[in-house]
């Protein structure tokens, strides 16, 4: 269930969203259709992104969590207003270890592992995990998981 999964991972990164004093903005259809899976993996996964837009969205922050069907998947989308990520780093942000500015300049905890992780197990659900992002305007991270088919 994917109103589900979303309800978990949120509530494995309370502690840290409510840390960063963040409020927490959901639009999660209830009818989606569900999705196959390792629900303690994918939760994971998404925790890691929820995580994220907690430590890089500004202190008492939005964070925006919508899921809703697409072309044959469900897309959930992870989204803050934080400073945005540099073009010359979003190419990197899936590569193991890789810390951007922000990250070294504000001294925000992580090994550099979160995104590459979550890209992998999503890619390993026959899925796959995208970014928008504009600097000074925040960030979005798109998961698609692909749709039970009967």
């Amino acid at each position: 269930s994917v109103p589900e999964l979303v309800r978990q991972a949120i509530a494995a990164a309370q502690p840290m969203i409510d840390e960063s004093h963040c409020v927490v903005d959901t639009e999660v259809d209830p009818s989606l259709p569900p999705i196959e899976g390792d629900v303690a993996t994918l939760t994971n996964a998404l925790h890691n992104l929820l995580g994220n837009a907690a430590k890089y969205g500004r202190s008492g922050g939005w964070i925006g969590v919508r899921a809703a069907p697409g072309n044959g998947v469900v897309e959930i989308r992870v989204a803050d207003r934080g400073e945005g990520i540099p073009a010359d780093e979003k190419k990197r942000i899936f590569e193991p270890f890789f810390r951007g500015g922000q990250a070294l300049r504000d001294q925000i905890h992580g090994t550099g592992l979160g995104l590459p992780l979550a890209k992998k197990i999503f890619e390993a659900h026959g899925g796959s995990l995208a970014v928008e992002s504009e600097p000074g305007l925040g960030t979005e991270f798109i998961v698609r998981l692909p749709l039970v088919t009967v």
